[in-house]
Parts: structure tokens; sequence; C-alpha cells
């Protein structure tokens, strides 16, 4: 790979000028946050939230079955990242970790093409004590939110300042998806459907 593509640090000046002054608290205090100004929904893989009952929760623990969703999520969060200018921004502490725990993530079944890229990125960023990253790739979005589909986070949210939508990482591939603007909903809520998924409250 020629060019590596490289996430880029975000100062927490920067933070709060551009009005996120919140993400620099705990997660606990961002999700406070997002649910008092923000509109909740959940994206989805089902029209519904499942109950215990409900036979499809089964397919949860399939592994088989989870991968070969990934590709819907990645479509439609690729969709979001191009309506959005091409622009997110994600924390991480990656690039604190040691390098023997770092490797957990590396052979953790990633392409070689993302195992490449997420090495370049934490032998750029080792040892700083950045936290907040613009991603301005789609490789780059696609390696962390991958992580997030299979419940190895890199990242607890990935806000996209644009139209002030954040997703934030969950398990079973259900993700908080906040919007600032309720208007925005429906519109998303369409790109989701294209894509086989569904926004639902």
């Amino acid at each position: 790979m020629q060019n590596i593509q490289l996430l880029k640090a975000i100062s927490k000046t920067k933070l709060i000028k551009s009005g996120y002054s919140w993400l620099l608290g705990d997660m606990d205090f961002c999700m406070n946050i997002l649910e008092k100004k923000y509109d909740k929904h959940l994206l989805s893989n089902f029209d519904a939230v499942l109950s215990e009952k409900d036979e499809r929760v089964a397919l949860l623990s399939d592994r088989y079955f989870m991968y070969n969703q990934e590709k819907k999520y990645i479509d439609f969060i690729l969709k979001i990242f191009e309506k959005n200018d091409n622009c997110c921004i994600i924390d991480t502490h990656f690039t604190s970790i040691n390098y023997e725990y770092f490797l957990s993530y590396l052979n953790s079944g990633i392409d070689i093409k993302f195992q490449y890229l997420l090495l370049h990125q934490y032998i750029h960023f080792i040892g700083k004590k950045n936290r907040f990253f613009k991603i301005d790739d789609k490789d780059l979005l696609v390696l962390f939110f991958l992580f997030s589909l299979r419940e190895q986070p890199l990242s607890q949210f990935f806000l996209f300042p644009k139209d002030e939508i954040c997703l934030v990482s969950n398990y079973d591939c259900l993700f908080p998806m906040f919007f600032k603007q309720k208007s925005l909903v429906a519109n998303y809520s369409l790109m989701a459907k294209e894509a086989g998924l569904y926004i639902i409250k």
C-alpha cells in the first residue's frame, strides 16, 4: 500500500471551539448529553428490538450470520460518511495500549489490508496522548467500524459533524444513533433501508 492514510489528531481546544466540549467527559457523561439534546434511535438488523422469546435472537450468537451482516452496516456508514463530506470524529485509546495487547487487535481476523493500516496508525501515534481523531478516509472508517461490529470497539462513538449524527458502539450490531435534527431521521431511515437495515425507536 502506498500513501498510507493516517488519523488526524484533534485537540481539546478545537473540540471546545466546535461545540463538542461534552466529548471531553467520560462515556456516561457523553451519553447523558446525547440523550438530553439529541433524538435517540437504534440502528438495527431487525425492524424492532427483539424480545427474549423471538426466535431470531438465536441469530445474534451465530458468528457466520453476524459476519454476513457486516457489509450492510459498512455500506450504510460509508453513505453517512459521504453525506457528511467524508468527515468523522472518533475517540480512541488504542495508541496507549502495550504492544502485546495491541497484537490481539491486529490478529483478530481482519483482512491483511486493514492489519497493515492499523499497524501504521499504532506506529505513528504510539505514546502520544491524543484521544480524539478525525477520519477523512473511507478505509480508516471501515477499519474502526469493523471492530465495533465485532464487539471489540477501538472507538466508543462515530460522530459526523456536518449533520450532527452520532453512532455509539454497542453489542449485537445494535447501535444507538443520535440525531441533533429530528428532520434528518426520515432521510437516514431510507438510506438504512436501502442498505438492508432499520432505524428504529
